[in-house]
């Protein structure tokens, strides 16, 4: 992509911001050179996503407060597939 007569200040600050944006993601674990992570950095702006991957959830091995709780570590409830509509029951 290439701008022309464009202000000289605001593609200097566009430049420090896809700049930051790459390096965001150099630091959020993405692989490729700092070159390859500044073309993700203005893909995602262009296309305002975001190519950091989602954080994980908290691990319940780190909370030790999760452990003491008997539900934390229940088997999840059994599930049933939902099955044909029955008509309420009355009484």
């Amino acid at each position: 992509m290439i701008g022309r007569e464009m202000p000289s200040d605001e593609v200097l600050a566009s430049w420090q911001h896809v700049e930051q944006r790459a390096l965001d993601l150099r630091a959020a674990g993405l692989q490729g050179s700092l070159r390859e992570l500044r073309v993700r950095a203005s893909l995602d702006l262009l296309q305002e996503r975001d190519s950091r991957p989602a954080p994980a959830g908290p691990d319940a091995n780190d909370d030790p407060a999760a452990n003491d709780d008997p539900a934390a570590n229940a088997p999840p409830p059994c599930w049933t597939p939902p099955g044909p509509a029955r008509a309420p029951l009355r009484s």
